[in-house]
């Protein structure tokens, strides 16, 4: 370990960074009665977002914390929309490669084709949803720009509306992906098999020259800032946070996938 993941391990046990948060602007929204339930799922997230604000700690290279200590609540009729479904896997290696715009362009390919009433009410939300975290991202990056945090602005201009090319990049990509499920009230996200998605990005840096050791130490670091929000998360333990990952294992044909 070396004195920039002790000093970042330091940071993380100390926990006063929980001192900068602040609590929602506005904490219900009230929707009519039959709105649809997508819309308001999709609207709970724009407000999260729209209430949150770029911050970074001291030579942080990833971002996406959390500024603000609550989540909204949903209220319509008698029903309360609070927290989403849990204990989930995203598809990282597909969001990883190809990037956010990728998706938007499939959203809108599906909306533009639909006649279903619910595909049309889904895939407008989804496309609110998604033009709403990438717009939190280039918030992102325009501020990693302002604070001279260059690593950090370079990486937000390629992800997360571009696949990512480097390992650092990954990882950037996963804080964001993370960060905006947590907005949205998914309490339980899995890293599935982190070994699996993130090998190609290791073995591209390893070709590029980068050494093990730097790579080993954005990895801790990357696990580091990772839990450094963890508090907020909804837990059904103590120390439950969901975020368990696969290592190792067999493939479909039962072949070793240990790397």
């Amino acid at each position: 370990m070396t004195d920039r993941i002790k000093k970042k391990l330091a940071f993380l046990r100390d926990g006063s960074y929980k001192n900068d948060r602040v609590s929602l602007d506005v904490e219900t929204l009230t929707f009519e009665e039959g709105t649809n339930e997508k819309q308001i799922w999709t609207e709970l997230l724009v407000h999260m977002l729209g209430s949150e604000r770029p911050m970074l700690y001291e030579d942080d290279r990833f971002g996406f914390n959390r500024t603000v200590k609550d989540t909204p609540i949903g209220i319509m009729g008698d029903k309360q929309y609070h927290h989403s479904s849990g204990n989930i896997t995203p598809n990282y290696a597909y969001v990883l490669s190809v990037g956010m715009d990728a998706v938007a362009a499939r959203i809108r390919a599906k909306l533009d084709t639909a006649t279903d009433p619910e595909r049309i009410a889904l895939y407008r939300s989804m496309q609110r949803a998604v033009d709403a975290c990438l717009d939190f991202s280039d918030k992102y990056r325009d501020y990693a720009k302002e604070k001279g945090a260059v690593e950090l602005y370079e990486a937000l201009c390629r992800v997360p509306h571009g696949g990512a090319v480097s390992f650092y990049e990954a990882c950037v990509f996963l804080k964001f992906i993370h960060f905006t499920l947590r907005c949205n009230q998914n309490p339980h996200i899995t890293l599935g098999g982190f070994d699996k998605y993130m090998l190609p990005y290791f073995e591209a840096d390893i070709a590029r020259g980068v050494s093990e050791e730097e790579l080993f130490e954005t990895l801790e670091d990357f696990f580091i800032t990772l839990n450094i929000d963890t508090d907020t998360y909804l837990g059904v333990q103590q120390g439950d946070n969901g975020l368990s990952m696969v290592l190792g294992g067999r493939d479909i044909n039962w072949r070793d996938r240990y790397n």
